[in-house]
């Protein structure tokens, strides 16, 4: 395989294991998203999808798939992404790494 079907192939692997993830453990995005609204509220423009994952690691005393908070750090750019599709008017909130 060429490096960029390989590169393709192992995003929508990620993405594939993320939306089997949201979909066992929608509470994540819940989280996710109540504490980026309070981020906004509180006057910010920008900031990041890993610290607010990072925080519920700490904070949060969540069940994933009847575990302890576990979560891929994979997921954190789709989670993100979830954000600003379902935040439309705070879309530009995470800032987005291009990809390579």
């Amino acid at each position: 395989k060429t490096m960029n079907a390989q590169a393709e192939l192992f995003s929508v692997d990620r993405y594939e294991a993320f939306i089997k993830f949201h979909h066992e453990n929608p509470q994540v995005f819940r989280i996710f998203q109540e504490r980026a609204l309070e981020m906004i509220k509180t006057g910010r423009k920008h900031y990041s999808a890993r610290t607010i994952l990072e925080v519920a690691r700490w904070d949060i005393h969540l069940q994933t798939n009847g575990e302890p908070f576990k979560i891929n750090n994979n997921h954190i750019p789709f989670y993100a992404k979830l954000f600003s599709e379902a935040q439309p008017e705070h879309r530009n909130f995470f800032r987005k790494r291009e990809a390579a």
